[in-house]
């Protein structure tokens, strides 16, 4: 006779008012499957006891059906583990496009504070739009080292951003004394 593919199992379920069951646990696969067609028992034990019976039907020592039940349910730990892990991972990666479009539009706003500062005849103005310009070359450099970012295009685009503003901040400094 063929070894069983699956072992039955009491477990507690909750929606039931917290009330023992039987459940399933099939070999190869996570977690557990209720079995409602048994009905509830009062106690775990009971619950336990008939399980121990089914799977002593099914040909099943109690080792046996104990292994199975503790794979499947090992399985569905590493298999929520996983997902888990997954669901950070997303969570970051939005957080570094989030960043990467916040230094993006940084690193912009910078070349935009360059050519105020150039086009303007007040010098009072210019100190504050080129320190403006500066701190978001600063903001945008430091972001660059703290940051991981998904792909090495992102961090390009910010390498590109950084040039930019720097080559504005330069010949804002040379129109500056060449004026």
């Amino acid at each position: 006779m063929a070894a069983a593919q699956f072992a039955y199992t009491a477990a507690t379920y909750y929606h039931a008012g917290n009330k023992a069951v039987l459940a399933t646990a099939v070999v190869g696969v996570p977690g557990l499957a209720m079995e409602p067609r048994f009905g509830t028992f009062d106690t775990w034990t009971q619950a336990n006891e008939y399980a121990e019976r089914l799977n002593g039907d099914l040909g099943l020592t109690q080792s046996q059906s104990r292994t199975i039940v503790a794979d499947a349910m090992l399985m569905a730990d590493e298999l929520i583990s996983e997902s888990q892990c997954l669901l950070q991972r997303a969570k970051e990666l939005h957080q570094s496009q989030s960043v990467l479009e916040f230094l993006l539009a940084q690193l912009e706003l910078g070349v935009t504070f360059c050519h105020l500062a150039c086009s303007t005849r007040i010098d009072i103005g210019k100190g504050r739009l080129l320190r403006n310009a500066r701190r978001s070359l600063y903001n945008a450099v430091i972001a660059l080292g703290k940051f991981e970012f998904s792909m090495d295009d992102d961090v390009d685009q910010i390498k590109a951003g950084i040039e930019r503003l720097q080559n504005a901040l330069e010949e804002c400094t040379r129109h500056k004394l060449d004026t």
